[in-house]
Formats: C-alpha cells, structure tokens, sequence
C-alpha cells in the first residue's frame, strides 16, 4: 500500500477540470467559432467590400478571447469557494484499486474502473470516474517515492495517456 497527501491549486484545477471536458466529449467550442468568423467574414465582405470586416474581425476575435478569459475565471472562483476542492486529498493504492479521501467524500475505484489518467511534464491527472471529480498531483511539488510508486502503479494497471505541458 501507498499513501500520498496532495493538495491542487487553482491553476492545477483548471488544467484537470479542461482535461475532464475534453475526456467526457465536450466539443471545444474553437473550432464552431472559427467557422462563424469565417461566415461573418465572408458576408460582411460580400454585402460591404470595404475594410468594415476587419473590424468585426476584431470583435470576434476579442470576444473568442474573452470567453477563454471568463471560462478560466468562473472555474477558478469554483475552486476557491469549494472548501472539498481546495483542501488536502489522501490517495492509497492496494492491490485492487485506488482509494481517494478528501474532507468530503472516500471513494474506492478498482483498477480496471478508473476512467482516465493523464500524466504531463508536470502534472498527473487522475479521473476515477465518469461523473466523479479530477484530482491533480504537481509532479514538482510532491516528486517522492510514493508518487513514483502510484504513477508505476498505475501504468501497470490502467492506460496512462501522455500530454503536453
């Protein structure tokens, strides 16, 4: 058995909770928004033919932006107002699967249940279930053997993804 005690912080949050999207089939938005600017672009430039497109261009743009900006905002007040989120986690490996204990809720997940695992340069991003939260480890912060051991551990019994960052 390994124990690890770790606690996230906002900017780990947000980059866990983009992975949760990502890996319960959101669509990234990007790629809808792009293709209204292109029609704007197109319309604006078929029933004016002057410069006025680049200034909605502009716009667009801005406001692409500024829903990244405000996304990442909302997501960081939901981390610093949960005290569950925010708090330590305790996380134990046994034989038969991974065991996370935070000031809410215990939770037991067999190896061959657990949704997803991301490991970074940087960070190691744990989803046990479907619904249920993420839970980040900064690889930096807690570099010990017993992170070492949980990370073997669970390339030998789930299937670790490997990112960027």
């Amino acid at each position: 058995m390994t124990k690890l005690t770790f606690q996230m912080t906002a900017d780990e949050f947000y980059e866990g909770w983009k992975y949760k999207l990502k890996k319960n089939n959101y669509k990234n938005r990007l790629p809808i928004m792009i293709i209204i600017l292109i029609i704007l672009i197109i319309v604006t430039i078929a029933i004016t033919k002057s410069t006025m497109f680049l200034l909605y261009l502009f716009f667009i743009i801005a406001l692409m932006v500024l829903a990244r900006i405000m996304n990442k905002k909302a997501v960081k007040r939901q981390f610093f107002s949960s005290p569950t989120i925010k708090g330590e986690a305790t996380l134990s490996t046994y034989d038969d699967g991974l065991e996370i204990i935070n000031s809410y809720q215990k939770m037991f997940v067999p190896w061959q249940s657990i949704f997803s695992v991301k490991e970074t340069e940087h960070l190691l991003i744990i989803m046990p279930t479907y619904r249920t939260g993420v839970f980040v480890i900064n690889k930096e912060r807690y570099s010990s053997n017993e992170l070492n051991e949980i990370i073997l551990l669970l390339k030998q019994n789930t299937t670790v993804e490997e990112g960027k960052r």
